[in-house]
């Protein structure tokens, strides 16, 4: 427990309301004072048994027993009653905690959880809270400096406060071990937050010795001299934690063995030496797993340290670490059934983003994939959690993005990777959360080795695809390869449900994206059908978005895009334009499909336009009415004057025309 003081205004304003609401509640003022949930963690980082907590806050004067009550959750669970004799302090707080054994107790995602008392009387309870990281962020009511109680929920930092008074201190306290630990500990309520602010001051203080490093000439400083230096390696990194551990009255040792750190690849085996060197420290009688080395940074070939804070080595669960890192001695795993050696070198290379995001593996843990054998990586991760791959050659360069694809199904990922021949490849899994797809900004989450044999076939790869794809629900019919060989003209066929509307472009090899009439699209029958031609020979980029029609926003997102290699091109050879009204009507062009017309000569005009009353052609100001035949189906032979081409159409209810299509007359 620990006690949480507040100002007296606040008091008296909170004992009036909780007086009011009870009496309001049950309709004759209550007795106990009201006892309140000011904090919760719904998803920590791990595996969330053991993890997850509440904490309770008693704004009254007096002692406030609680056993008989229950924590309870607005999906009708109760998680937790509290035996007889169970008090919450006045003005103080209780933490309620679950055991392993609970399991996860609290939905990520649209939970909210209520305190009742013995008679089934809602005493608290939270808004709905969403909480679908695997990390440090919980949901308060307290405000920044934790001394005073909001009208609201917020999301925050575990450890907002203490960090800020970590990166606060000033430098006189660095003037020995002995007066920074005191600095850094002063403010601290247990031993968590004690090694906190130990954590948080080395990994935004001390820079890794990246030439003592690759020189192999690591001179193994004393805590003191990384103090003074600012500089060392991990086992100075691992020294200084457990010395200003030592001084703040906290038990840690240092771990020595192998770490899947910098330069690592999936394959080889680990060398009999260790190579890295982090933390175990015990909090509350249990060990918990720290890295204040990794948590400073990371290495850049080309920058060299990069000094970037990462939350992820604080505490680590060591069913997460233990994918990377290996103690010489396998208690330090800190598992119930450690893992051997031989298990640590075939798993595949996660990376911390995998665990923040709560992805997991469905199959192939070993991380070496025969291609022989299929090169699919099936996966799950959060429905918010955008995930992409690439393949990169032995040398780590990356290829064209068509030799790796994402499938997706809700939860469920199906990563595809396409060998462009034999060799060893390595298949790279990025992720992040949120939901602007077109955010370019991932974290590397997961990497395998891929074996192709020297009989291994030769693979032109997929289509590039975006989770819009596979969210619209489109499916390819004509083209399931990614590289298609193609002369002046390309027809490529989709299926999809009828309200999705399709667009699509046209890219150059430098990237550059050509005028709107080298594409056409449109439903033919029930297909949808995109349509470009070529300017010249060359190496070119289809790129297909798609929406849904009267979607709000109205906004295409891209869908799936393929590599093109034109072996011809007919310069000039463009279609009509279409306007949004074509797509959304679900009209169809029949003829002609040529978007520039000669002038002064006929031409056979014939389109579907479902629901339309009227359509004509608009040229040089003059109207040409089309003839209705069949169902839905305008036609007309028109003469052109040079200029604009225009085709309308007047829908029921509306006394104005759309335009459909425009033309170019020469």
């Amino acid at each position: 427990m620990r006690r949480l003081w507040i100002g007296v205004l606040l008091l008296s304003f909170l004992l009036v309301m909780a007086a009011v609401g009870a009496e309001e509640a049950s309709g004759a003022s209550s007795e106990k004072p009201a006892v309140l949930i000011v904090r919760a963690e719904l998803n920590p980082p791990g595996d969330d048994g053991g993890r997850e907590w509440v904490e309770l806050f008693n704004p009254g004067d007096r002692v406030t027993e609680i056993g008989g009550w229950s924590i309870t959750t607005t999906r009708n669970r109760t998680i937790k009653t509290f035996q007889p004799g169970t008090i919450v302090p006045s003005l103080g707080t209780f933490d309620v905690k679950f055991d392993k054994a609970d399991g996860q107790v609290f939905f990520d995602s649209d939970e909210a959880i209520l305190l009742m008392d013995e008679s089934g009387r809602i005493v608290d309870e939270t808004p709905v809270l969403n909480d679908t990281g695997n990390d440090r962020v919980i949901w308060t009511k307290l405000s920044e400096d934790g001394n005073a109680l909001l009208q609201s929920w917020r999301s925050a930092s575990l450890y907002q406060k203490i960090d800020q008074h970590t990166l606060d201190a000033p430098a006189e306290v660095e003037s020995s071990l002995d007066s920074l630990a005191l600095y850094l500990t002063k403010p601290a309520k247990n031993d968590e937050e004690r090694a906190r602010a130990i954590y948080r001051w080395i990994t935004a203080n001390v820079e890794y010795d990246v030439e003592g490093s690759m020189a192999g000439v690591c001179r193994g400083r004393s805590p003191e001299e990384v103090l003074k230096e600012k500089k060392g390696v991990c086992s100075d990194y691992s020294a200084l934690f457990q010395r200003l551990c030592d001084l703040s009255g906290i038990e840690a040792v240092v771990i020595r063995g192998y770490g899947k750190g910098y330069g690592y690849s999936v394959g080889p085996k680990i060398p009999k030496s260790s190579n890295h060197a982090w933390n175990a420290v015990k909090i509350e009688g249990q060990w918990h797993l720290v890295d204040s080395t990794w948590g400073a940074g990371h290495l850049d070939p080309k920058e060299g340290f990069v000094q970037r804070f990462e939350e992820f080595y604080f505490l680590t669960p060591p069913e997460y670490l233990v994918w990377t890192h290996f103690p010489e001695d396998q208690s330090w795993q800190l598992l119930d059934a450690p893992i051997s050696k031989a298990e640590f070198e075939g798993l595949a290379y996660a990376k911390p983003a995998f665990f923040k995001y709560d992805m997991k593996i469905v199959g192939h843990q070993v991380g070496t994939i025969d291609a022989e054998e299929g090169t699919n990586v099936r996966l799950s991760a959060p429905e918010n959690v955008h995930v992409i791959a690439e393949l990169l050659d032995e040398e780590g360069r990356k290829l064209p993005k068509r030799f790796a694809q994402v499938q997706r199904s809700l939860d469920d990922l199906l990563v595809r990777a396409a060998c462009p021949g034999p060799g060893n490849y390595t298949l790279r899994i990025y992720s992040r959360r949120g939901e602007n797809e077109d955010r370019e900004v991932y974290d590397w989450a997961l990497d395998y080795r891929i074996e192709a044999g020297p009989k291994a076939q030769v693979q032109t790869g997929f289509p590039v695809v975006w989770d819009a794809f596979w969210d619209i629900g489109l499916d390819v019919k004509s083209h399931p390869e990614g590289l298609i060989e193609a002369g002046s003209e390309l027809n490529v066929t989709f299926s999809a449900p009828k309200d999705v509307l399709l667009l699509a472009r046209l890219l150059d090899e430098d990237g550059r994206e050509l005028s709107e009439d080298w594409t056409f699209t449109q439903r033919e029958d029930d297909e949808n059908v995109v349509r470009a031609s070529f300017p010249k020979p060359g190496n070119y980029t289809l790129r297909i978005y798609a929406k849904r029609a009267g979607e709000p926003g109205g906004e295409y997102n891209s869908a799936i895009e393929y590599s093109v290699v034109a072996k011809a091109g007919i310069e000039g050879m463009t279609y009509p334009r279409t306007l949004g009204t074509f797509a959304e009507a679900g009209a169809s062009l029949r003829c002609p499909l040529e978007g520039r017309l000669e002038a002064g000569i006929s031409h056979e005009l014939e389109l579907v336009v479902p629901g339309a009353e009227e359509v004509a052609l608009i040229n040089d100001g003059s109207w040409t009415p089309l003839f209705k035949e069949g169902d839905d189906i305008f036609s007309g032979e028109v003469v052109l004057s040079k200029g604009e081409a225009q085709v309308v159409a007047r829908f029921p209810k509306d006394p104005s025309y759309s335009v459909l299509l425009v033309y170019t007359t020469v």
